[in-house]
This record gives structure tokens, sequence and C-alpha cells, in this order.
């Protein structure tokens, strides 16, 4: 097991293990949709995984599978619930917290397909921007960029 064996309070900021290795020291939230399952029967593909934007949150999740050239939307699962207080009445529809500020949203996408292709995913923030599409090395600030697969049915 792990536990806490001491805690330090500083009067001044200092730079912590990470930062001194050369990664951003705040750790900007790169907007995220990752790809993790890949199922196929008989011509019928599923494809599905969690996406990912900070406190901006997620609201679509875009699928191409023809290699970027269209678009279709994912459905999604239902934002987690927000923080209750602990002594909140669980009958009072007001103490309830409302939704997560801050949690993924899972994926899933069906189609049919004949044949080998590109499979690209996509994550729409609250307020429209759109995941980049370019990858970057995740050094110093984290990964970013479409996530694709080859789906063979």
């Amino acid at each position: 097991m792990k536990w806490i064996t001491e805690i330090e309070i500083l009067e001044e900021e200092a730079t912590g293990y990470w930062e001194e290795r050369g990664w951003h020291g705040t750790g900007p939230v790169s907007t995220v949709a990752k790809l993790h399952h890949v199922e196929t029967d008989d011509g019928g593909v599923s494809v599905g995984g969690h996406a990912y934007a900070g406190t901006r949150g997620v609201s679509a999740v875009e699928v191409s599978t023809d290699g970027g050239d269209t678009w279709s939307e994912a459905d999604l699962t239902d934002r987690l619930p927000g923080a209750t207080p602990a002594d909140a009445d669980p009958e009072d529809p007001d103490a309830v917290g409302g939704a997560a500020a801050d949690a993924w949203r899972g994926w899933r996408y069906e189609y049919q397909a004949t044949g080998e292709h590109e499979v690209i995913v996509r994550a729409i923030e609250a307020d429209g921007t759109v995941q980049p599409s370019a990858e970057r090395d995740p050094f110093p600030s984290g990964a970013s960029g479409w996530v694709s697969r080859t789906v063979r049915p």
C-alpha cells in the first residue's frame, strides 16, 4: 500500500518533478477521442472508445469510415453526474450536482462494410471546437491528433 508520509507547504512556486524534466508545468488538456473497440460480424462493424476534453466537455464524437472524406456522429453515453453534497437529501431533485464538469464520455458507432478501410475518430468540444487533426510529439505538452485504425471486416 501507499500512504502519504509527508506534506510540505511552500510559500513560493517550485519546479516539480516532471517540470525539471522539461514537461509543461500546468498540464493543459488536449481534446482526444480514443478508439478502443473494433468488432466485426458478417459485414457489420462496431467501433467504440472514449473522448475527453477536460472541463471544456465533449458534445459529440465523429467517425469517418473512408479515411476522413465524410463524417458521421457516434452515439455518446450520458454525461456522468456531478458532485452532490454528502448531507444532501437524496429525494430533493435540486440537491443533485448536475453533470460532471470534468469527465470522459464513452462513444459507439455501428455501420456496414465490405472491405478493408480506415476508421478515424475525432471529438467535438461543447463549444463546437473540433479536435485538431495534426499529431504532435507528446513532449512537452501531451499527445494530440486524430486516432485511426485499419479495419478488416
